[in-house]
């Protein structure tokens, strides 16, 4: 976050890891699974809750999940709708009482 944070950047998105099939990235998933690291549903929402809390708060955020076909994807899919996803982060950081840039510091930027 810390080197997202320095980027002159106005807006990003984040998804979670899918593996779709007929890509490059699914040979090498099914070669070797060890080289990836897919994150769980509630994984996934405890690390980029803390993730925004950090980060620069002039970014917008554009999306914070991903949805591929059910037949396209290789990897364990959440079964969750966009707006299920969204919810749940968005519950997860008022539980944590977190919002965009929380723990952000600009000092870093000038490292």
């Amino acid at each position: 976050v810390k080197e997202i944070s320095k980027l002159p950047l106005h807006s990003v998105k984040f998804h979670q890891l899918q593996i779709v099939k007929n890509t490059v990235f699914e040979r090498e998933y099914l070669e070797d699974r060890s080289k990836f690291k897919l994150f769980s549903f509630e994984e996934y929402v405890e690390f980029i809750a803390e993730f925004i809390s950090r980060l620069n708060p002039d970014f917008v955020i554009e999306r914070l999940a991903a949805e591929t076909q059910p037949r396209n994807c290789v990897s364990d899919r959440w079964g969750l709708r966009y707006d299920q996803v969204l919810n749940k982060i968005e519950k997860k950081m008022e539980e944590m009482d977190y919002w965009q840039g929380k723990f952000y510091n600009p000092e870093m930027n000038r490292e």
